[in-house]
């Protein structure tokens, strides 16, 4: 299935879903084949200096934006909506400090469980523990690894214990308490967007 895509500077081509996946190769007046991914967009320079000024201040006004650049507002919002539309940008979102909200103890739990269409049934019994920040399907010794919050290293135990190794499939696990984050950078370093490959 092919798609249009609406540029900044093309308001004839029909626009890709908002909120859709990111989908292949995305280029200006160019074409998306479904099914051919490789999950990367070229962004021309305007694009990543709004991408490069967001990172710093995802908030910044559009006029604001639109100044630094030397573009008008509207034609700043249409580069912000095509890259959100994209995918590229995947949403504003609050990041709130743990520690203050009584949730000092970060550990991650390497999960052995069990294989095939019965791993969905982990996930969705993972997805059920609001103590878990996120869960990842990876490669190697363990099947998902889950980061989790407690409010003390008790708190850990009783989530370990009564919720963790009672979830679907559950063989194993490996549990490794943060002492400190040494390198917390929170998304990509602008340097990695900010110019060609």
């Amino acid at each position: 299935m092919e798609e249009r895509v609406r540029c900044a500077d093309s308001a004839s081509m029909v626009g890709s879903r908002p909120n859709g996946p990111a989908l292949m190769m995305l280029r200006c007046y160019g074409r998306i084949t479904r099914g051919e991914r490789d999950d990367t967009l070229e962004l021309d320079e305007i694009d990543r200096q709004i991408l490069v000024l967001l990172h710093d201040q995802a908030r910044m006004p559009f006029q604001e934006l639109a100044t630094r650049i030397g573009l008008s507002r509207a034609a700043v919002h249409d580069r912000v909506k095509k890259l959100g539309q994209s995918g590229v940008i995947q949403g504003f979102e609050l990041r709130l400090n743990p520690e203050l909200l009584g949730y000092p103890v970060l550990a991650w739990i390497g999960l052995l469980t069990v294989q095939g269409a019965e791993a969905y049934q982990t996930l969705r019994d993972l997805a059920q523990i609001p103590e878990i920040e996120a869960a990842y399907v990876v490669t190697g010794h363990f099947d998902f690894l889950v980061k989790l919050r407690a409010r003390t290293n008790a708190h850990l135990q009783q989530l370990l214990f009564e919720k963790i190794d009672q979830v679907h499939g559950f063989q194993r696990s490996e549990t490794m308490v943060v002492l400190s984050a040494a390198v917390d950078k929170g998304s990509l370093e602008p340097i990695l967007y900010q110019s060609e490959p």
